[in-house]
Protein backbone atom coordinates (compact mmCIF):
# COMPACT_ATOMS: atom_id res chain seq x y z
CA UNK A 1 0.00 0.00 0.00
CA UNK A 2 1.54 3.28 -1.13
CA UNK A 3 -0.14 6.54 0.00
CA UNK A 4 -3.35 4.65 0.70
CA UNK A 5 -3.50 3.09 -2.78
CA UNK A 6 -3.49 -0.68 -3.05
CA UNK A 7 -1.60 -1.76 -6.14
CA UNK A 8 -2.75 -4.76 -8.12
CA UNK A 9 -5.39 -5.87 -10.57
CA UNK A 10 -8.19 -4.02 -8.76
CA UNK A 11 -6.44 -0.64 -8.98
CA UNK A 12 -8.67 0.55 -11.82
CA UNK A 13 -11.86 -0.42 -10.05
CA UNK A 14 -11.00 0.82 -6.56
CA UNK A 15 -9.03 3.97 -7.42
CA UNK A 16 -10.10 4.54 -11.02
CA UNK A 17 -10.52 8.30 -10.70
CA UNK A 18 -6.94 8.73 -9.51
CA UNK A 19 -5.52 6.50 -12.24
CA UNK A 20 -7.41 8.33 -14.99
CA UNK A 21 -6.38 11.69 -13.52
CA UNK A 22 -2.73 10.64 -13.63
CA UNK A 23 -3.09 9.44 -17.24
CA UNK A 24 -4.86 12.66 -18.23
CA UNK A 25 -2.19 14.82 -16.59
CA UNK A 26 0.55 12.84 -18.32
CA UNK A 27 -1.13 13.35 -21.69
CA UNK A 28 -1.41 17.10 -21.11
CA UNK A 29 2.26 17.33 -20.11
CA UNK A 30 3.27 15.28 -23.17
CA UNK A 31 1.24 17.53 -25.49
CA UNK A 32 2.79 20.67 -24.01
CA UNK A 33 6.27 19.17 -24.37
CA UNK A 34 5.60 18.25 -28.01
CA UNK A 35 4.29 21.75 -28.75
CA UNK A 36 7.41 23.34 -27.26
CA UNK A 37 9.64 20.93 -29.18
CA UNK A 38 7.90 21.81 -32.44
CA UNK A 39 8.19 25.55 -31.84
CA UNK A 40 11.87 25.31 -30.92
CA UNK A 41 12.75 22.90 -33.75
CA UNK A 42 10.79 24.47 -36.59
CA UNK A 43 13.85 26.26 -38.01
CA UNK A 44 15.81 23.01 -38.04
CA UNK A 45 12.90 21.12 -39.62
CA UNK A 46 12.65 23.70 -42.42
CA UNK A 47 16.41 23.48 -43.07
CA UNK A 48 16.06 19.70 -43.21
CA UNK A 49 13.89 20.13 -46.30
CA UNK A 50 16.83 21.67 -48.20
CA UNK A 51 18.82 18.41 -47.92
CA UNK A 52 18.71 16.49 -51.23
CA UNK A 53 16.23 13.65 -51.13
CA UNK A 54 18.76 10.93 -52.01
CA UNK A 55 20.98 11.93 -49.05
CA UNK A 56 18.03 12.12 -46.70
CA UNK A 57 16.86 8.65 -47.72
CA UNK A 58 20.39 7.25 -47.34
CA UNK A 59 20.65 8.65 -43.81
CA UNK A 60 17.22 7.28 -42.96
CA UNK A 61 18.16 3.86 -44.34
CA UNK A 62 21.34 3.74 -42.26
CA UNK A 63 19.48 4.75 -39.10
CA UNK A 64 16.86 2.06 -39.68
CA UNK A 65 19.56 -0.57 -40.29
CA UNK A 66 21.27 0.41 -37.05
CA UNK A 67 17.94 0.18 -35.22
CA UNK A 68 17.16 -3.25 -36.65
CA UNK A 69 20.63 -4.57 -35.80
CA UNK A 70 20.31 -3.15 -32.33
CA UNK A 71 16.89 -4.70 -31.75
CA UNK A 72 18.10 -8.07 -33.08
CA UNK A 73 21.20 -8.20 -30.91
CA UNK A 74 20.07 -6.27 -27.84
CA UNK A 75 21.60 -7.68 -24.68
CA UNK A 76 22.81 -4.64 -22.77
CA UNK A 77 23.57 -0.97 -23.22
CA UNK A 78 27.20 -1.62 -24.23
CA UNK A 79 25.99 -3.41 -27.36
CA UNK A 80 24.67 -0.18 -28.91
CA UNK A 81 28.11 1.08 -29.94
CA UNK A 82 29.06 -2.35 -31.26
CA UNK A 83 25.97 -2.52 -33.46
CA UNK A 84 26.64 0.94 -34.87
CA UNK A 85 30.29 0.13 -35.66
CA UNK A 86 29.49 -3.28 -37.18
CA UNK A 87 26.76 -1.79 -39.35
CA UNK A 88 29.14 0.73 -40.88
CA UNK A 89 31.92 -1.86 -41.27
CA UNK A 90 29.79 -4.40 -43.15
CA UNK A 91 28.28 -1.77 -45.44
Amino acid sequence: MIHGITLGPLLFTTDGNLVYAVFFAALIVANIFMLLTEFVGIRFFVKLLTVPKHLLLLILQKLLQIKSDFMKNFKDSENILGCIIMDFVKN
